[in-house]
């Protein structure tokens, strides 16, 4: 079963990337990664209903085992942030591998921010893999 699920992770990653080449050769990456931001910000709530995410450590666990992109580990917490790093992303370095541009904003990045807002956290994203040896995202929490 394991397997089963590992075959579904790379076969998604692989029609991430397709869709950022497809936006990318018709050059419509950037409207269509703002056009997801804003709709991800509407859907965040739902999403999360949906899944059954009830706090901010339970969304990057949950994300990890459904989509097995990256494994995040906290880094920090305290009572005003919640820090979360990762050493690999399995998109990432597909992404790379092939050519494709840096798939972060459509769909990492936004997506959590989008879901952070709806546990009263901001995100800031202080490293990237796409530039740096991790992924570092701070999440504040609103005052």
């Amino acid at each position: 079963m394991e397997k089963d699920i590992k075959t579904l992770q790379l076969y998604y990653s692989a029609a991430l990337i397709d869709a950022l080449k497809q936006y990318d050769r018709n050059d419509i990456l950037e409207k269509v990664t703002l056009e997801k931001k804003e709709s991800q910000k509407i859907s965040a709530k739902v999403q999360l209903n949906h899944l059954q995410i009830k706090n901010i450590e339970e969304l990057y666990n949950t994300f990890n085992k459904i989509f097995g992109c990256a494994n995040w580990e906290i880094s920090q917490k305290n009572d005003e942030e919640i820090s979360f790093k990762t050493s690999s992303c399995l998109l990432c370095a597909l992404v790379k591998k092939q050519g494709a541009p840096m798939p972060c904003d459509m769909f990492c990045i936004n997506p959590f921010k989008a879901f952070a807002n709806e546990f009263g956290f901001n995100l800031e994203v202080n490293e990237t893999l796409w530039f740096q040896n991790q992924c570092v995202f701070k999440n504040h929490k609103i005052k």
